[in-house]
């Protein structure tokens, strides 16, 4: 009996143990969503832990292993209290001490301002300082109150065993063994069965004839830096042509922003409710997790869907809609360098790609932060060859159809790209850079700029970036040539596109709030066998639909009106668009196009309800009315109702179109 309750003690501790680290390391959002697998994982892990503390079982006085074991595991958990702890006080107190100084001091010494943030920086690296930190307070406050530090240990020693030899306490603890126990013979026989089930037993659904698709999300590639959307492009020749790839120049983006984006192509409808300003919900939400979306969909018919991305807002629970309602382990330690251990499991899982900075700078604890810089790959050419074609081999290996979906930065799927993300007000650039700080004067107005920028940066930023979008073209080139036969044999075909896309002109940069051709129109390429243009309009709901139909699903099981690309022989309804909300400009455009007019709506709740008419060639737009007819009235109705709208969200002037 000594030893079950010795195994219940460590199974309780082991699973602890699991569910704080990723506490610790600010993945609980990620963590707690996929039930199944996150059961079957601690179990794994757990079992791994008793596999080591096996050999304790053997030792006769068990009394002096519990205090072994307990001790070693405690000091483990101390240390990542201190840690979170002295992090916290820091954040609060030091760092909202410096940040203000900070802000203070530069305009006045930018060196000066530099250096504090460097020591807050060193402050923060080291646990020493920290502790040293706590300590010093501590005594203060003792002293403060007259009591001395030695005394005040023993009564908390003291205390201690008061606690310890309380009679109950030992009962409750007894009872919490046996829970515990149960729990672990639960647990290992639903680990069996996983293991046996899924190995031996679990048909797999592969179809010869259906087609496997990998999705290139390339964020924010700009569609009119290619060649085939823009004859002026500095890259002349096309090599989409050469490897039999269909170009479908009028297609848009439902929603010019990463995050946004996501949440319409994840739900896979149009009906996601939440326009809110926020780009990620920092609190858990169970409500999601039982909504049906464009993932669950593939999964219920047997399609292995694998997301492989390097963001958190391309993260199904990162977007502000928050998708949780499919399969697949997650973590933001889950990278292909680890990938081994659901894999080993035989679970469906989704990783992060180890080359993202993106993820790290989220994480607040130094430990988890020291985790994912151990897990990132500094040994990168290309991302398609190094990672995404071994990651390929292996979801091929499980003999299901798939669906992979890999998003990258444009601009960082190679190396040699000096091009860097100046739109994006989070990004740090050096004091010698041309731009510097402008990015962030930009998001306080909705990320327009003036004269001062346009005289500095925009022909320096231009021609970074053709220069990066060249290179990603030769690369892709290159890569799709190499792997050829690779795709013929499994049937792999390739969609390139991006979320948005990036416009540096008339005093405006793509970061959402605008509604121009050059952020709305994105490429979308589809190596499909074709070697044509295709310029009707289409848009992400659309792509959703044909992706639905290659899988034998119905392409209107999630939008009514999909029109899935060149299975379409007429539209049902107009593509449309909906930008962010401005804040500076009170704009707030939803458009949707007709041939090659786009008709916008200007839904600001402080804004009029302004109607204007738009003619477009190409990427150049020409304002050529302003009447707003019964036909408008109909479809923007109609599409108020299919994006699930709130009448309080817009203005006064547009509540007469909720007719439903």
């Amino acid at each position: 009996m000594r030893i079950l309750h010795l195994i219940s003690s460590f199974f309780f501790l082991n699973v602890v143990l699991v569910f704080f680290l990723h506490f610790i390391a600010g993945d609980t959002l990620l963590f707690l969503v996929d039930f199944y697998s996150l059961s079957i994982y601690i179990t794994f892990i757990s079992l791994f832990f008793l596999i080591f503390q096996t050999p304790l079982f053997f030792i006769k006085n068990i009394n002096v292993v519990h205090k072994i074991s307990f001790f070693l595991i405690n000091i483990i958990f101390l240390y990542f209290i201190i840690n979170i702890l002295l992090s916290i006080s820091f954040d609060l107190v030091i760092y909202s001490t410096l940040k203000n100084f900070y802000f203070f001091l530069f305009s006045i010494s930018p060196t000066i301002a530099d250096s504090l943030k460097e020591i807050y920086s060193l402050i923060e690296r080291s646990l020493i300082i920290k502790i040293f930190f706590i300590l010093l307070l501590i005594y203060f406050f003792l002293r403060k109150k007259n009591i001395h530090i030695l005394n005040y240990i023993k009564d908390i020693l003291n205390s201690l065993k008061k606690i310890s030899h309380n009679s109950k306490l030992k009962e409750f603890i007894d009872r919490c063994k046996i829970v515990t126990l149960s729990f672990f013979f639960i647990a290992i026989i639903f680990f069996s069965y996983h293991m046996i089930y899924s190995t031996f037993f679990l048909k797999k659904i592969f179809d010869k004839d259906q087609k496997n698709i990998v999705l290139l999300v390339l964020d924010a590639w700009s569609a009119d830096l290619i060649y085939d959307y823009n004859e002026k492009a500095k890259n002349k020749f096309s090599f989409m042509n050469e490897l039999d790839a269909t170009v479908y120049e009028n297609f848009r983006t439902i929603y010019p922003h990463t995050a946004h984006f996501f949440k319409f192509f994840y739900s896979g409808k149009p009906a996601v409710k939440n326009f809110d300003q926020a780009l990620q919900k920092n609190k858990i939400d169970f409500s999601k997790s039982f909504e049906t979306n464009f993932i669950k969909t593939l999964q219920d018919k047997g399609i292995n869907f694998r997301l492989f991305t390097f963001h958190r807002a391309a993260i199904p629970e990162g977007t502000d809609f928050g998708i949780k309602n499919y399969k697949g382990l997650r973590s933001y330690y889950l990278t292909e360098q680890t990938a081994f251990i659901p894999r080993f499991l035989n679970l469906e899982y989704n990783p992060i790609n180890s080359t993202s900075k993106s993820i790290t700078k989220k994480l607040k604890y130094n430990f988890s932060k020291y985790i994912k810089n151990k897990t990132i790959n500094k040994n990168k050419s290309n991302d398609l060859e190094v990672l995404l074609i071994p990651e390929l081999k292996k979801i091929i290996n499980e003999e299901k159809n798939f669906l992979y979906i890999y998003h990258q930065r444009w601009d960082q799927v190679i190396d040699g790209a000096d091009f860097l993300n100046y739109y994006d007000p989070e990004e740090e650039f050096s004091r010698k850079d041309e731009c510097h700080q402008f990015n962030k004067r930009m998001k306080k107005k909705d990320m327009t700029y003036g004269d001062e920028f346009a005289k500095n940066c925009i022909k320096y930023i231009n021609d970074l970036k053709q220069k990066a979008s060249d290179l990603l073209t030769e690369n892709l080139e290159k890569f799709f040539r190499e792997n050829e036969d690779f795709n013929k044999k499994n049937n792999i075909e390739y969609i390139i596109l991006s979320d948005h896309g990036y416009m540096t002109r008339d005093n405006k940069m793509s970061y959402g709030f605008h509604f121009e051709e050059y952020a709305v129109k994105t490429p979308m390429i589809v190596f499909d066998g074709g070697k044509t243009k295709i310029s009707k309009n289409f848009f992400t709901l659309d792509l959703i639909g044909y992706i639905l139909k290659n899988y034998g699903i119905d392409p209107n099981h999630l939008y009514k009106y999909a029109n899935p690309l060149k299975y379409s022989n007429q539209n049902k309804f107009y593509t449309f668009s909906i930008i962010r909300k401005g804040q500076y400009f009170k704009n707030w455009y939803l458009s949707y196009y007709d041939q090659n007019e786009k008709r916008t709506l200007n839904l600001h709740p402080e804004n009029i309800g302004d109607f204007s008419v738009y003619e477009i060639e190409g990427f150049k737009e020409k304002k050529i009315g302003e009447n707003f007819n019964d036909r408008d009235e109909e479809i923007f109705s109609e599409i108020f109702k299919l994006i699930d709208l709130d009448k309080n969200q817009v203005s006064k002037n547009l509540h007469y179109l909720f007719k439903h």
